[in-house]
């Protein structure tokens, strides 16, 4: 097994479900200290009031920020 054969074989037994994400979408600690963009708002603090569970299992931080709107909508009903 290389590269992503490890990942393809967790994904496949995770919970929730898990997919994929093109490495350009993920937050990745090198590219938010070298790029200003939105990887930079996570360290500036930009996204310090979502919740964190908002973070987990998902891609770019779009996806974050839907996560944490489900989260609140779901928290008021």
């Amino acid at each position: 097994m290389g590269g992503n054969d490890e990942l393809a074989i967790a994904v496949a037994f995770s919970k929730p479900k898990s997919r994929l994400v093109e490495p350009s979408n993920a937050v990745d600690a090198k590219l938010m200290v070298e790029e200003k963009s939105t990887q930079m708002g996570v360290l500036d603090g930009k996204y310090d009031d979502l919740p964190e569970q908002s973070f987990y299992v998902v891609g770019g931080i779009e996806e974050v920020i839907a996560k944490a709107d489900k989260i609140a909508k779901e928290s008021v009903a």
